[in-house]
């Protein structure tokens, strides 16, 4: 069995998914085809290439590599946050995933959001409130503060065993984004999605993480030049939803991540900003009421 995970740091480098993939298999290297050899060990920096790598190729040498590897007995090779490999990495997984056949190779890859084209899927639901609980039982889950993993949580596997180690005494406090507390593996998980979006998304999203409110969400916005379309890449990430009033995260730990993953400049800028947004809403409030006054004792006279 090999297994493996995407992690954030390195998934803007090149392959570099699939070199902590092979590495316990790189000895079947030697038996590969000449053609499929070179390629792969090209993208892999161990041999002198051409400039531009053969996809096609690469893709194929993996598929020999997992089927040679398998000569000696079933293989399962498991990936998990598939979303932090570098998308050549990805590519080339899929494409021998999908040339899986007769070979004696299981592949599997953990993923947030859409899958590679072409692959089955099957998408896991959130735990039943009675499977959640057995989990907080695992975890020896004071009986007093068990409403507030549960609740915050939504059937999380991974929320249901951090939450009550974070918790502690805090299980009592109100759930704000600020006030909730997060492990370094909660807030990595949580915010991960919200880091990929653009600068202008994330001040809206930031925004949001304290006010549902789309008016008082998009004057925030508005003082680094965001507008309601910068909103839709977090709602096409299943981040929020956006309704005419309100926007609402769809997750109560996204919120919480949002908030606690910005930087304290970011936050106090932020600050400034939705002060400026309120005073907005209030002038066009004040100016609204004084017309309204007006108008009423012009008709009074």
């Amino acid at each position: 069995m090999i297994r493996r995970a995407g992690v954030e740091p390195e998934s803007d480098l090149t392959f570099a998914g699939l070199n902590l993939l092979i590495r316990p298999i790189a000895g079947h290297l030697p038996a590969l085809p000449a053609l499929q050899r070179r390629a792969l060990e090209g993208a892999l920096g161990l041999a002198e290439t051409a400039d531009t790598l053969d996809r096609m190729l690469i893709g194929l040498a993996i598929l020999s590599l997992l089927s040679e590897a398998a000569e000696a007995g079933p293989l399962l090779c498991l990936v998990d946050d598939a979303h932090w490999l570098d998308r050549p990495s990805l590519d080339a997984l899929a494409f021998a995933a999908r040339r899986l056949d007769t070979e004696s190779v299981a592949l599997i890859m953990a993923t947030r959001g859409p899958a590679p084209v072409g692959l089955p899927e099957l998408h896991l639901a959130p735990l039943a409130p009675a499977a959640a609980a057995v989990m907080l039982d695992v975890a020896n889950t004071p009986t007093e503060i068990r409403y507030r993993p549960l609740a915050l949580a939504q059937g999380n596997p991974l929320a249901l065993l951090e939450l009550p180690a974070v918790l502690g005494k805090s299980g009592y406090a109100p759930v704000t984004a600020d006030a909730t507390p997060l492990s370094a593996r909660l807030l990595e998980a949580f915010a991960g999605a919200a880091r990929r979006l653009s600068s202008t998304t994330r001040t809206l999203l930031l925004a949001a993480s304290l006010t549902d409110d789309r008016g008082e969400v998009l004057a925030v916005g508005r003082a680094q030049r965001a507008v309601a379309e910068d909103l839709r890449p977090a709602e096409e990430a299943s981040l929020i939803t956006v309704t005419d009033n309100t926007v609402a995260f769809q997750h109560p730990l996204e919120r919480a991540a949002v908030y606690q993953s910005c930087a304290e400049a970011l936050r106090v800028h932020y600050g400034q900003n939705r002060r400026t947004g309120r005073d907005e809403k209030d002038r066009r409030r004040d100016g609204y009421r004084h017309g309204a006054d007006r108008r009423q004792r012009a008709e009074g006279e």
